[in-house]
Parts: structure tokens; C-alpha cells; sequence
């Protein structure tokens, strides 16, 4: 299913179906969050937590934690991405935090910079094409001309 990007999301998000039958609920990220992207991080291998934050972290603090949740719509823009299917580890209603994807609006206004993690037992189903179309409609609803990725390889 293309799901239709309403934008903003509302705070529940959307349920999409992936192409293998599955399903994931994206919604806007929540101060609430942190135990979640805390637990996704410790989910994630020593390579895919090197290409996100480009050098090697073993844990994610708590002030990084709440950096990537604490967002305020209009400059910073976070989403989480569940597999309502699975129970998350930390008790959040949406279920496990699978993937989750940001886009930070430079301050001239015509450019922004974004980031898309997966975590490795998510990589290869497709999941990270629907916030990636997330974040290109929300660069283009706030009229940035540019939207940057820095990927490692």
C-alpha cells in the first residue's frame, strides 16, 4: 500500500503494509522515547551504529538519547518506526522501534539534512523506504530545495 503522506502525521501515525505482508506504524517521535531509541541503539551492530554516528559508540547516552526525541516540528523533525506485531522491550504501545528517521532544517531555510537507521534484524524488508519518502514530502512541505544524506562506505 503508498501510503499518503498527510503532513504532519498525527501523533498515532500510520500503519503501512510491506510488500512481505507485514506492517509497520510510523508516528512523530515523543520526548517519552528514550528508553525506546535507547533500546534500538542496543539493538543495532557495531557497523550500522558506526555508518549513523559515524564513529564507534558502545551505548547511547542519555543527554543523545533525549536529543534525537526531544524535537520541536518546525526546525527538528524525528519519527519512530514499530513493528506493532512484536512487544517492545521498554513497554512502548506502538510496539518494537525498528527503525527511525530524522531531518534537521538548516537555517537558511532551503536545505536540510536527514538520517534513516534500520536496525539490523529490519534491514532488507523494505521498511526504510517509507520514512525515507517521509522525509523527501517533509523537505519539500517546508520548501527545502535540498535535502542532504551522509553515507559512509
Amino acid at each position: 500500500m503508498q501510503p499518503v503522506w498527510d503532513l504532519p502525521l498525527s501523533s498515532a501515525g500510520i500503519v503501512v503494509k510491506l510488500s512481505n505482508g507485514g506492517r509497520v506504524r510510523i508516528r512523530p517521535a515523543r520526548v517519552s522515547d528514550s528508553d525506546t531509541v535507547k533500546a534500538g541503539f542496543a539493538r543495532l551492530s557495531e557497523e550500522s551504529r558506526y555508518n549513523r554516528f559515524f564513529s564507534a559508540r558502545s551505548k547511547l547516552s542519555d543527554s543523545l538519547a533525549t536529543s534525537l526525541t526531544d524535537i520541536d516540528h518546525e526546525t527538528h523533525f524525528a519519527w519512530g518506526v514499530f513493528d506493532p506485531d512484536q512487544p517492545s522491550e521498554v513497554g512502548d504501545e506502538s510496539g518494537l522501534g525498528v527503525a527511525s528517521a530524522r531531518l534537521i532544517r538548516d537555517t537558511d531555510k532551503t536545505s536540510a539534512e536527514a538520517a534513516l537507521t534500520v536496525t539490523d534484524a529490519y534491514q532488507g524488508r523494505g521498511i526504510g523506504r517509507f520514512p525515507m519518502e517521509l522525509l523527501i514530502a517533509t523537505a519539500a512541505d517546508l520548501g527545502a530545495e535540498t535535502l542532504r544524506f551522509e553515507i559512509l562506505r
